[in-house]
């Protein structure tokens, strides 16, 4: 016992060995940048409706639900299909569904009709939902049976990253169109727009989306990478 002890120790507690194996990588690449853009987005979309078109909480959160019942009833779907076609082409359509729905919310005004929102918000979930099993097994499939808790961990280590990340970056993107000051004023609901703020807020908050769907068009660089696979993958 204390032999197994001892050489559990002198273990690495990472072993960047698995970053040499293609699709372990290049997964992680996307799925980084996927989340640094997916994340903010509904915080965007959530300062425009209770800023910008003055919705309540309660329906700004039904606003969402069509895009999550998307990717509730898709998720599993899309992994079972991961299991007769390549990661490498679900997992990249699902990236470039995403890309032109963020998008199109760079096209929000301040009278936009609510339904192209919430058919946008559901391809979004579509995008998501092709996109995230079939790669999370893509990363996973050729890792060691005994590495497989590491590279998990890693795996969700890149996510809960990117998820951190992602709404200090849009904030950042949104402060090259509009003082950082007001901006942190309106976000924190200190100051409500005028008429004159409310247009220049809605211009960074198109700016910030617009930087969002580039990073989502980037991570489909990684995933075409990624290896062609096999139908089995």
């Amino acid at each position: 016992m204390f032999v197994f002890v001892e050489r559990r120790i002198k273990d690495p507690a990472l072993d960047l060995s698995l970053f040499r194996e293609r699709e372990f990588s290049a997964g992680n690449v996307a799925s980084f940048l996927n989340t640094l853009a997916f994340n903010s987005l509904p915080f965007v979309v959530t300062l425009y409706l209770e800023l910008v078109r003055h919705l309540d909480p309660l329906t700004t959160g039904l606003i969402f639900v069509p895009m999550e019942a998307v990717v509730m009833v898709l998720g599993p779907l899309s992994g079972k299909l991961s299991d007769h076609y390549s990661a490498r082409v679900l997992s990249s359509v699902g990236l470039l569904v995403n890309a032109v729905a963020i998008f199109w919310f760079s096209t929000l005004e301040q009278n936009t009709s609510f339904i192209p929102l919430i058919i946008a918000l559901g391809c979004l979930g579509l995008g998501r939902g092709l996109f995230a099993s079939p790669n999370a097994r893509s990363i996973m499939r050729r890792v060691p049976d005994d590495s497989l808790g590491v590279a998990n961990g890693i795996r969700t280590t890149v996510l809960n990253t990117a998820g951190v990340v992602s709404v200090p970056l849009s904030l950042t993107f949104m402060s090259l169109a509009m003082s950082y000051n007001e901006l942190s004023e309106i976000a924190q609901g200190v100051l409500l727009p005028t008429l004159q703020e409310t247009g220049t807020f809605l211009s960074s908050l198109q700016y910030a989306v617009q930087m969002s769907a580039a990073l989502v068009l980037l991570a489909v660089v990684p995933s075409l990478l990624r290896g062609t696979g096999h139908k089995s993958d």
